[in-house]
């Protein structure tokens, strides 16, 4: 047997074994991703509505201008009182 058959078998389990890990941890690198990408996205959807819903109870933009131009004063907020 030759000098290198004999270090190229000696080498050979550690070889593998090397393989197996590196396959094993980019496997779970592309696990971790798809489920981080997962709750990055179930995230955004929810405060997307969240965000929509909250709008739809604020009061349009631009009424205290409407109010002004209809009634020529800004509209009174009862609900604060007059200091």
């Amino acid at each position: 047997m030759e000098f290198n058959q004999i270090v190229s078998a000696s080498l050979a389990q550690p070889r593998l074994n090397t393989l197996l890990l590196a396959g094993f941890a980019a496997l779970a690198l592309l696990l971790a991703s798809i489920g981080v990408y997962g709750v990055i996205t179930y995230s955004v959807m929810h405060s997307t509505e969240r965000h929509a819903n909250s709008e739809s109870l604020e009061p349009r933009s631009g009424w205290w201008e409407l109010s002004v131009l209809v009634a020529g004063r800004p509209a009174r907020n009862d609900s604060v009182p007059a200091g």
